[in-house]
């Protein structure tokens, strides 16, 4: 690396940071340590405490991210007009681009995680319910989807909410909106960012149902685009964290009752 291209960066990000106080607000941090359970527990529920303690901390870090990455893309995109095509090239390969990769890959991760980390702690605090016939029926980490997140958390009164508002991550108008991006970007070949045709050609069906190839292109997602896109994306993740920590409190109610009993 060059001491010109060290400079360029320099300038580029210089500008970047002059932007971004500029960018209105648009989300909210997620907060940390609100879990209310003793630091030391007793088995088996010291399993369900280390998990909750892992999975509240990368939920609100995902979430956070996603909404840093917003404010981000916001300043980038001031910034654009006043380059050139080149420090364009420059600041979309350095700085850019793996923060729209990351911001449009990140809704359905999060909402996994809310999925795998439902089913989990369900699962353990299922052992506090009266009468329930409890079992180490969970599958292994891999094959953990929905279907488990339902079976276990269906025991709780705030499950449904949970349900409802994680359902919301990366569903209606995003994939639309980014081109579906998450998945091409993970299993053929993404639209471009900011600069770049692609998807030359491709295989549709027509309107009898016959697959054929396609010539055409796909025009790159620009940087208001994918900010406006992850906008809603942001406010359904905050609302599927307070019905987690919903979740999550009755939980702690149930498990506290039979601590204080034992």
């Amino acid at each position: 690396m060059s001491d010109e291209q060290d400079d360029l960066r320099a300038e580029l990000y210089g500008k970047y940071l002059a932007a971004l106080p500029q960018v209105p607000v648009e989300g909210r941090m997620m907060p940390y340590e609100w879990g209310r359970l003793p630091k030391s527990l007793p088995f088996p529920w010291v399993i369900y405490g280390q998990m909750f303690t892992e999975y509240a901390i990368e939920i609100a870090n995902a979430v956070n991210n996603l909404t840093n990455h917003l404010a981000r893309i916001r300043a980038w995109d001031l910034v654009m007009p006043s380059l050139n095509d080149d420090d364009r090239m420059e600041a979309l390969l350095e700085f850019i681009q793996p923060i729209a990769t990351d911001a449009l890959s990140l809704p359905y991760a999060i909402r996994s995680r809310f999925i795998f980390a439902i089913a989990h702690l369900s699962h353990q605090a299922n052992q506090a319910l009266p009468n329930f016939h409890w079992s180490d029926d969970l599958p292994e980490d891999e094959k953990i989807g929905f279907k488990e997140a339902k079976r276990c958390g269906q025991h709780w009164l705030a499950y449904p909410g949970c349900k409802d508002a994680f359902e919301k991550i990366f569903k209606g108008d995003f994939e639309a909106e980014t081109l579906d991006f998450r998945h091409s970007h993970n299993h053929r070949f993404a639209p471009h960012v900011m600069m770049g045709l692609s998807q030359f050609i491709t295989r549709k069906k027509d309107a009898e149902g016959n697959l054929q190839y396609v010539m055409g292109y796909t025009q790159p997602l620009e940087l208001k685009r994918i900010a406006d896109a992850i906008v809603p994306q942001c406010h359904h993740c905050y609302d599927a964290f307070e019905a987690f920590q919903a979740l999550v409190a009755e939980h702690e109610t149930a498990i506290m009752k039979i601590l204080r009993s034992s």
